[in-house]
């Protein structure tokens, strides 16, 4: 029974680290800055990659989360052990408890959601230099584009950041 929730809780925790790892990954914060677009500019290849490989493991982990907040899911670690039905009683009463107020609480996928949205919109801004690669320059500290009406796009999506 100890061996089974150990198990639970070690895959749980993984999975939580996992998630802080990416949400403290200082590469999301560089995505946007003027010494990225000269690092990885103008078609933005590592960074999209980057984006794309970072959203479809925060969508895994956010499952992972919600599923380790089910009762089925921590019961899965004792339903197999062969133990008799005082253990798994025990087990489901003093350890996993009632999920049910565990299981609505939305913060951490609330959270993983606005992380995706910046990085889709972070997307949305390399996307629209990459296809405007003549159109904007790097000077200084600073972009400059030829065009009014793509500077107002840009500012557009990093204004809704």
């Amino acid at each position: 029974m100890e061996e089974a929730f150990k198990s639970y809780l070690k895959e749980n925790f993984e999975n939580s680290i996992e998630i802080a790892n990416i949400l403290n990954d200082e590469k999301m914060t560089t995505l946007l800055t003027v010494e990225n677009y000269q690092n990885d500019g103008k078609d933005f290849a590592e960074s999209k990659e980057y984006i794309t490989n970072t959203k479809a493991t925060l969508e895994d982990c956010k499952n992972k989360y919600t599923e380790f907040l089910t009762e089925e899911k921590a019961m899965s670690y004792i339903n197999d052990k062969g133990l008799d039905s005082y253990y798994i009683d025990l087990y489901k009463n003093e350890l996993v408890g009632d999920m049910s107020s565990a299981s609505q609480d939305t913060t951490v996928q609330d959270s993983i959601n606005e992380v995706i949205e910046i990085l889709n919109t972070s997307e949305e801004v390399l996307n629209l230099l990459s296809e405007n690669q003549e159109s904007w320059e790097i000077d200084g500290e600073n972009i400059v584009f030829d065009s009014e009406n793509l500077s107002n796009q840009y500012n557009e999506l990093i204004n809704s950041l």
